[in-house]
């Protein structure tokens, strides 16, 4: 359903489900008679205006799902059982191993964005379109991942949501984190810097280093043809 078209039949189908609705409990206090709506019986006329609200609401409710758990065309299987399991019901091992923090880290960084980023999740009128813990979940589980492992489809089916939720929830995110960068991430001071480098220094053979992003760190014997100004010469 194209991006103009859904808001256009989620209108109509709101409108339906409140004519509905507000007929129904008109003929409830007497206010309306059930033959001047439908022909026949009244309670053959009161039977259809339910099976209209009912049938208009399912429809409503079905549009407005298809947001975040179809894409392309094609149904996506609402499957959450993997993702909750991993995250309520995991080992702390095997938690750090999707997430790449611990649960203490995970339960802070949310609060954080609860507290100083709601304008960035969180709609006008209240709520959020996404949980806003699926919304980290999601990104965190895509930044410790790289090649086809961290693909949009990839984590889109894992997580049973949309491509698109992915795509949302990862900017979001990422724009939440950097917008509480200046007060939660501060650049170590001069005595932590030394300790660090020379942590650095002693263990893997760095020179100068006071931070490396996750992975394996090894030293070069020479400089690297791809990219070599990231090369540092610690002679």
């Amino acid at each position: 359903m194209g991006r103009q078209t859904r808001p256009l039949v989620l209108a109509i189908l709101r409108k339906r489900v409140l004519f509905f609705t507000i007929l129904l409990a008109a003929i409830d206090v007497g206010w309306v008679e059930e033959q001047d709506v439908l022909p026949g019986s009244g309670r053959t006329a009161k039977m259809g205006l339910q099976l209209g609200w009912a049938l208009s609401y399912d429809a409503f409710r079905m549009t407005h799902g298809l947001r975040y758990f179809a894409r392309g065309g094609a149904g996506v299987a609402k499957s959450e059982d993997c993702y909750k399991s991993a995250f309520y019901y995991s080992t702390e091992q095997r938690f750090r191993g999707y997430f790449w923090v611990d649960r203490a880290t995970i339960a802070a960084v949310l609060l954080a964005l609860r507290r100083d980023a709601r304008s960035i999740f969180f709609r006008s009128r209240g709520g959020t379109q996404v949980d806003l813990q699926l919304h980290l979940a999601i990104t965190l589980y895509r930044l410790g991942r790289y090649g086809n492992a961290c693909s949009v489809d990839a984590v889109a089916d894992l997580f049973g949501v949309s491509v698109g939720a992915v795509v949302t929830s990862s900017r979001r995110v990422v724009k939440a984190l950097v917008s509480l960068a200046p007060v939660h991430i501060r650049w170590p001071n001069a005595q932590r810097r030394e300790h660090l480098s020379s942590y650095a220094a002693s263990k893997f053979g760095f020179q100068g280093c006071i931070g490396a992003t996750d992975g394996t760190t090894i030293p070069l014997a020479y400089q690297p043809a791809l990219h070599s100004w990231t090369y540092y010469d610690r002679k």
